[in-house]
């Protein structure tokens, strides 16, 4: 077994996409326990070879449904919230789901978070954010979403820098 934090359990929303699943296997790597909570609505395959691995569980759910996701947030170290539908394309295909889930949803878990006192909550935000410019962005750059996507991770980005 890796040397690390195995009594440090790391709940992953969107762990089987690609990003969750990269950081997956990263925080397994480090020793940590780790839950994926995700609608596998792309299937399970980016999760191969760590499902036998002894700190890993895979819970699926939607993010939409609070009481699942608050299943696993309660004494859980750290929620990274990776689950959204991505890109243009996905996004507006179906609005309200793109609304429901990268907005109201993860505001719901961020709340829950903070109500269970979860030490870290990590949300990750995109390039999206930032439009059309030139240069290298950083986090003071000005942000111009262009599409529902990325005015959506500003806004949701907001709100949970408002808890």
């Amino acid at each position: 077994m890796t040397e690390g934090h195995n009594d440090q359990r790391v709940v992953v929303l969107g762990g089987a996409g690609y990003l969750g699943s990269v950081l997956t296997r990263q925080l397994l790597e480090q020793g940590y326990q780790v839950q994926v909570f995700d609608a596998l609505r792309f299937g399970d395959d980016a999760l191969d070879g760590v499902r036998a691995h002894p700190n890993f569980q895979l819970k699926k759910g939607d993010i939409r449904n609070i009481a699942e996701v608050t299943e696993c947030i309660p004494g859980a170290y750290a929620v990274i919230q990776l689950a959204s539908l991505v890109g243009e394309p996905a996004c507006d295909q179906d609005p309200k789901d793109t609304v429901d889930i990268n907005l109201i949803a993860t505001k719901a878990v961020a709340e829950a978070c903070r109500y269970y006192r979860v030490s870290r909550f990590i949300f990750a935000s995109t390039d999206s954010a930032y439009g059309i410019q030139e240069g290298i962005m950083r986090e003071q750059s000005p942000m111009y979403p262009i599409s529902l996507y990325g005015k959506l991770k500003v806004r949701a980005e907001e709100e949970i820098l408002g808890l």
